[in-house]
């Protein structure tokens, strides 16, 4: 008899066990996945940039998640212009101090608001995330009018009288890029219109703040911040699968 109802005891458990993991793993009778993994091309207020995102099942409506970023990013004054005043000239970004790029790793919360009933619903998704934020600076180089074929390049001449023909090399300045650390906080909203359930297809926007310890040098002769506000859209394409 002891031994009959122990084996009752653990169909009971394994029965309630099963319907609860039956309930959490579908909404709107539709089935929820375990993991996630998807990338993101996105364009924002100061350039564009792409994204990875791993995510990791915690209830049928929320999902914890890992992301990493890599964005241009420019100052709210850069404009291009071409110099006007010598021949052969090339358009650059006037007054640029350095080129910026942001790194960003961060952990956050994937929460479903609406879930799909059919295929051909949309699903919305509140994403929320923070970390860490890396500014990558690269000195910009111009090349400056030299007497016969003789190229000059200096970083942004203080002299007016130097003449800018244009921007110098991309690859110049590599060796002098310097970092300065920070945060990032992010919040967004995800449509998810693929028909494959354990496809991503969504169409993602939001808005990031990254905060730095001093200002990041973009322009000269103009006013920098130790901050970067964007606003954002991208494309997101991934992959869902169980345990």
């Amino acid at each position: 008899m002891k031994l009959k109802a122990k084996i009752l005891f653990i169909i009971c458990v394994s029965t309630s066990v099963l319907c609860y993991s039956q309930v959490e793993d579908t909404v709107n009778n539709m089935p929820t996945f375990h993991r996630e993994f998807a990338g993101q091309a996105f364009l924002h207020t100061g350039g564009f940039g792409i994204n990875v995102r791993r995510g990791y099942h915690i209830t049928a409506f929320k999902k914890r998640i890992i992301e990493l970023d890599f964005a241009g990013m420019s100052h709210p004054k850069s404009y291009l212009i071409p110099s006007s005043q010598v021949t052969d000239s090339k358009s650059y970004v006037y007054g640029q101090l350095n080129s910026v790029f942001v790194l960003r790793t961060g952990y956050g919360i994937q929460k479903l608001l609406a879930g799909k009933t059919t295929k051909s619903n949309v699903e919305i998704r509140l994403i929320s995330t923070a970390g860490l934020s890396l500014a990558i600076l690269k000195p910009t180089y111009f090349e400056i009018e030299a007497a016969g074929n003789f190229k000059m390049y200096e970083k942004f001449p203080s002299d007016p009288n130097k003449v800018v023909k244009g921007g110098g090399p991309y690859g110049m300045g590599f060796s002098e890029i310097f970092l300065i650390p920070g945060m990032y906080g992010k919040m967004a909203l995800s449509f998810e219109y693929g028909g494959a359930l354990n496809k991503i297809k969504a169409v993602e926007t939001g808005l990031c703040f990254d905060l730095y310890y001093k200002e990041v040098p973009i322009l000269a002769e103009t006013k920098n911040y130790p901050f970067f506000v964007s606003v954002y859209v991208g494309l997101v394409y991934g992959k869902k699968w169980y345990r």
